[in-house]
């Protein structure tokens, strides 16, 4: 396990939950047990995890659901055209041709031996995108059920949460500046109190 140290200096509990320490220190290890299991496999424990703790916390899901869905998805189309040698088809404008279209020897062949794929998945970060959403399709009666226990617990609004410690728009991942700057992504953003910030601001902090 992480050699994580929480101290929590002066922490109260009450009927309400726990009272936020603004002195309370955490020193944690990072990596400590992640880096065993390899970029990918954490790669996709990670995207796994934040689409589950997303799905079981928010109280608006629907209000936060089109901007969660809709930047994984926009994610998952970067790398999948970015980051993949044979993804040309992939992109390609409804009705038109294809870059190099056939011969007729070229489709008599195809006929007789099969044809080629038309895009290949050959980076392990696009699957890894792939396998971290395959979990939670293959796991939804489960993510619901979490979601319900969760929800039964609450004592407070998701406005009244974001209103004391905002909801961080943050672009993390190569395609984030497009997707987060883009008339879509403003039209999904959850109604909920946000502020817009860069990497490099909460890495420095």
């Amino acid at each position: 396990m992480a050699e994580t140290l929480m101290v929590f200096q002066s922490l109260i509990s009450g009927p309400d939950g726990v009272t936020y320490e603004p002195r309370a220190v955490v020193r944690h290890k990072s990596s400590a047990t992640s880096e065993r299991l390899g970029d990918f496999e954490r790669g996709v424990l990670f995207e796994r995890n934040a689409l589950q703790t997303a799905l079981k916390n928010y109280e608006s899901l629907h209000d936060a659901s089109g901007a969660l869905f809709f930047s994984y998805l926009a994610r998952l189309h970067h790398y999948a055209t970015m980051r993949n040698a044979n993804a040309a088809e992939l992109t390609r404008e409804p009705f038109s041709r294809a870059a190099k279209s056939p011969s007729l020897l070229g489709r008599a062949k195809r006929r007789l031996f099969g044809s080629k794929p038309l895009a290949t998945i050959d980076d392990p970060l696009t699957a890894m995108q792939f396998r971290a959403f395959e979990w939670v399709m293959a796991h939804g009666g489960r993510i619901a059920a979490k979601r319900s226990a969760v929800q039964k617990l609450r004592r407070r609004s998701d406005r009244e949460i974001f209103e004391r410690f905002p909801l961080q728009i943050v672009p993390t991942y190569p395609g984030d500046e497009a997707l987060m700057g883009g008339a879509l992504f403003h039209l999904l953003r959850p109604s909920l109190p946000a502020v817009e910030r860069t990497l490099s601001d909460i890495m420095q902090r």
